[in-house]
Parts: C-alpha cells; sequence; structure tokens
C-alpha cells in the first residue's frame, strides 16, 4: 500500500513546486509568507533549545574552569607568601649579623662569635645554652657571654669545639652589677626557679627572671634605670649592659632593697653570641669561620 502511495506523493509534491514557481508574484508572496508563518514556531522551538543547552554547557564547564583556575591561584599566592616570609626571615638575619659585625669591631676586648646550636631541656629552658665554638677558638670556663644588646652568662663547660652557657636567669649566676644612674651596689641572681612550664609548648618568659639583690635601703632607685655590670669579680668586664630596672621594693628582711630587672639581651630568641676571651688569648678564627 506504502509502496503505491509514494508515486501520488512524489507527483503531487513535484505538481506542487511547479505551480508554487509558475504563481504570481503577489500569490507567491503570499506563499512564502503562510510558509514562514508555519516553519516560524518550529524555528523558535529549536533555537530556544539549542541556546539553552549552549549556556547549561558553558555554565558547567566554565565553573568548573573558574574553580580550577580559583585554586591554582590560591596556590600561587601560597608559594608566594612562604617566599616572601623566607625573604624577609634573610633580611633580618642579616640585619642581626651586621648588627654583632659592627659590635665586634667596636668592643675593646677579643670576642669570639658563635651559634647557638642547643638549649637547656624543658625545666632548664632559661638557664643554658650551647655554642658552636670551644677550645679550639681559646675558650675556657668563667668567660663572659654577651650580644649586642646585653649580657648573656658566663661560659661553664668547655670542650674542643663546643661550650656550655649559664644564663643571667639561672639562680646559680651571680653577676656583680651597678645602677648607671647612680652607683649603686647590687648582686644580679636569676629566677629560673620561677618559671612555670605547663609543656614544651607553653614555655614561657619568667615575669622576673632576674633580681637585683643587696642594694641599700638609701640608694634611689627607679623603674628604666640602666643596670650594668661593675667588673668586680673578674669575669664580667665592667660597663657591660644587663638590664633595665622594673620595680623595686624592700626586702622581707626590712634590711635591703630588692630589684626587679629584665635582661636587655633577649634571651629567648638568642641566634648568636660573643665569647669574651680572657686579657692577652687571641681567638683562632674570625667570625663566621666553620670548620
Amino acid at each position: 500500500m506504502r509502496e503505491q502511495r509514494r508515486p501520488i506523493v512524489i507527483w503531487v509534491s513535484f505538481v506542487a513546486i511547479l505551480v508554487a514557481i509558475n504563481l504570481p508574484p503577489s500569490c507567491s508572496n503570499i506563499a512564502k509568507s503562510v510558509s514562514r508563518e508555519t516553519v516560524a514556531p518550529f524555528q523558535n522551538l529549536f533555537s530556544e533549545l539549542g541556546t539553552r543547552v549552549k549556556d547549561g554547557w558553558s555554565a558547567l564547564f566554565g565553573t568548573r574552569n573558574e574553580t580550577s583556575q580559583k585554586e591554582d591561584l590560591l596556590q600561587q599566592i601560597g608559594v608566594l607568601n612562604e617566599r616572601l616570609k623566607r625573604v624577609e626571615s634573610l633580611g633580618t638575619e642579616n640585619e642581626r649579623l651586621r648588627s654583632s659585625l659592627g659590635f665586634l669591631k667596636r668592643f675593646e676586648r677579643k670576642l669570639v662569635f658563635c651559634e647557638v646550636i642547643g638549649r637547656g631541656d624543658a625545666a632548664g629552658w632559661w638557664e643554658t645554652i650551647r655554642l658552636n665554638k670551644g677550645s679550639k677558638e681559646g675558650l675556657t670556663t668563667d668567660l663572659a657571654v654577651i650580644t649586642s644588646e646585653g649580657l648573656v652568662g658566663k661560659t661553664i663547660s668547655v670542650s674542643r669545639h663546643a661550650c656550655e652557657v649559664m644564663l643571667i636567669t639561672d639562680r646559680n649566676c651571680n653577676v656583680a652589677a651597678e645602677v648607671r644612674r647612680t652607683g649603686a651596689f647590687g648582686i644580679i641572681q636569676g629566677r629560673s626557679d620561677a618559671v612555670t612550664v605547663d609543656s614544651v609548648l607553653a614555655m614561657r618568659m619568667p615575669v622576673h627572671p632576674c633580681v637585683m639583690e643587696y642594694v641599700s635601703r638609701d640608694e634611689k632607685v627607679i623603674k628604666g634605670d640602666d643596670v650594668v655590670s661593675s667588673g668586680l669579680g673578674g669575669i664580667y668586664p665592667k660597663g657591660l649592659h644587663v638590664g633595665l630596672v622594673d620595680s623595686v621594693r624592700t626586702h622581707d628582711s626590712g634590711l635591703y632593697q630588692s630589684v626587679q630587672v629584665m635582661p636587655s639581651a633577649r634571651l629567648e630568641k638568642l641566634r648568636h653570641a660573643f665569647v669574651v676571651l680572657s686579657e692577652g688569648k687571641v681567638a683562632e678564627t674570625a667570625p663566621g669561620d666553620h670548620e
């Protein structure tokens, strides 16, 4: 049946085409207009569907691309921030070294430049440090250790390539000192037993790491006064900056004043230090030299 209808459909279509071709212009325009009106809704439908599919595709893969780009940018920002921190750290370290080397040239006594390579355990964090120079560089026990900021402590144990330093915050460390403004004399003692340690991560500097005992009651010592070594005892040269007066009180015995002193040297951040050689000693290595 379908085979019989096909020739008829073909002939009808052919005749329709011939008629459309031979129609007058006015009739041809009418036919075209009718054709456009008939086809237009379908064209609009397919056009809208195509636009929506295109927009959906762009939104899907465009969002993925934007997310990926954002992640890449955040990663690059993180890398740049890390590099910036390293550069700033190197700049700070260079400034410290310049300051230390300048101090080395100005100081009257022979100094040995050292790096801090270790500290005491959790219970003695504020009591000792270890330096990377020893007897090979002329170091012995009972030598003053300083920074450009002030007094650090003294050497208590020396091997060929390293030494142990007792900090001025150790309760066994005694430094003959005086108030620069008035000349008031006293003995600086450490207060390491005042450190409260909940854990290694919770360690903090004692509120009053040093106290200047045996200061005469008649001396007028005030907060902010500069405290320096007096030179008595032979270990610490005269005039080394020890710290600043934080507070003053009369001792419980009523016999003298106790002066709380904050060390000038930042003991909790020590990276480098100088060992002051005894008179006549000569260091075998220059600052910064390593084996």
